[in-house]
Parts: structure tokens; C-alpha cells; sequence
């Protein structure tokens, strides 16, 4: 009767009210959002070095807006880098991440929203081909914070 391992693969191989595999499951995604985002950080900083922009990364992360910074043309742009969905969405509102573990998850205090002064320009990786699109903060409409990512040729291009 109560050995939850047992019905785990019934239940799509995590046991329904198991606290330990709860806990395994929100690493997993924790993981596997850290390695999103280093991939992005990657393919960024690739783009921006092969054309001779010097990249730079805070030794500290989770309290600044931004997650490179890179030196263009003589100044230092900050740089806020998200992987774009799907179906081409960015989102930088609220993280709205979720206390796990319980029968009534609850939305939990997120750590920080941006805002215009948080960074500078916006990379937006395509995880489907590798390719960034670039947008300054003067074009993002602070009030729709979730958005389309236009793919065109002139949004791969840095002018700043």
C-alpha cells in the first residue's frame, strides 16, 4: 500500500505527494533553466567577440539586470540576454516561480523585474538556429513586458 517508488511510473515517473521527488523535480528545472541561460550567454558573447567587441561577465548576477557586458565602439553596454520560446516569446516581467512541495503551491516573492534602467540592450537568442536579434531599450514597450521577437536581418546587427 504505501511504498510511493513502487506506482512511479504510473504516475509518469514521479510519485504523486512525494516531497523528495518534488524536490528533484524543481533541480531539474532549476537546472535545466541555468543551462538555457548559459547556452544564450554563450551564443551571445560568440556573436559579439567575432565582431571584435571585448565581452565581460558581473562576478555576481542574480542582484543586476543584466548578464554580459560588452565594450562597443568605446563604451561599456550593458547586456540582459533571454532565450527566445518557441514560438519567438521574450518575457521580463515577474519570474513567477511557485512554491513546489505542497498541496496549495502559492506564488513566492520573485527576485527582480526589469525595468529600463536595468540594462542597456536586449539579446535575444532563437534556440532553433543559434541566431541573436539585438533591441535597445528605447524600443521595448516597458508596459507589454512579454513580446514577439521581430527575426529580420537588421535586428542581427549591432548599431550602436
Amino acid at each position: 500500500r504505501g511504498v510511493p517508488e513502487r506506482h512511479a511510473w504510473r504516475n509518469g515517473g514521479r510519485a504523486r505527494g512525494s516531497v523528495v521527488e518534488d524536490k528533484e523535480f524543481r533541480s531539474m528545472v532549476a537546472h535545466q533553466r541555468r543551462m538555457l541561460g548559459a547556452y544564450g550567454e554563450s551564443v551571445v558573447a560568440a556573436v559579439l567577440y567575432r565582431n571584435d567587441y571585448p565581452v565581460f561577465r558581473p562576478l555576481h548576477d542574480s542582484q543586476v539586470g543584466y548578464d554580459l557586458i560588452a565594450d562597443i565602439n568605446g563604451r561599456l553596454v550593458r547586456i540582459q540576454v533571454k532565450v527566445m520560446s518557441t514560438q519567438g516569446q521574450i518575457n521580463l516581467g515577474w519570474d513567477t516561480a511557485r512554491k513546489w512541495g505542497s498541496r496549495n503551491s502559492r506564488p513566492v516573492e520573485p527576485k527582480m523585474q526589469y525595468g529600463p534602467d536595468s540594462f542597456d540592450l536586449l539579446a535575444c537568442v532563437d534556440r532553433s538556429d543559434s541566431k541573436v536579434y539585438f533591441y535597445g531599450v528605447e524600443e521595448i514597450d516597458w508596459h507589454h513586458l512579454q513580446f514577439l521577437v521581430e527575426k529580420s536581418e537588421t535586428r542581427q546587427n549591432l548599431s550602436l
